[in-house]
């Protein structure tokens, strides 16, 4: 972008802070997703950049490797999975609602009653 447009868009009153802010937010995300990726055993890392980075097909991705589609289709799942297992805690930093959306969870008396502390109380100390 030229300072000419950069100049125009601030007069305009378009936040230009908020949307650099946004992209370097973005890059951090899909670079912490994709080291965990990487992180995966076996084919799984490859499989799931062949198929989300190379828009790859699964039959594509089978020809490669010399392997059938519902081989390739189940390192993939194996890899979503693990993927979904992994330490979040990672990236939770990218979203600041999923905190707050923990204290409407497990809220009651019978949650109270078993574990003595309130759902506020539980996301104040993971906080």
């Amino acid at each position: 972008m030229s300072n000419e447009e950069l100049a125009a868009r601030i007069k305009a009153g378009v936040d230009v802070e908020g949307e650099a802010t946004e992209r370097v937010d973005q890059g951090l995300l899909r670079e912490t997703v994709w080291d965990m990726v990487d992180r995966l055993p076996g084919r799984q890392p490859e499989v799931i950049r062949m198929r989300y980075q190379g828009g790859m097909t699964l039959k594509e991705i089978g020809e490669v490797y010399g392997a059938s589609i519902d081989a390739v289709r189940q390192s993939e799942k194996a890899g979503l999975r693990a993927l979904r297992w992994t330490d979040g805690g990672r990236l939770r930093a990218f979203l600041p609602e999923a905190e707050e959306a923990q204290a409407y969870r497990h809220c009651g008396a019978r949650e109270f009653g078993t574990t003595w502390t309130s759902s506020t109380e539980r996301v104040a100390m993971h906080l």
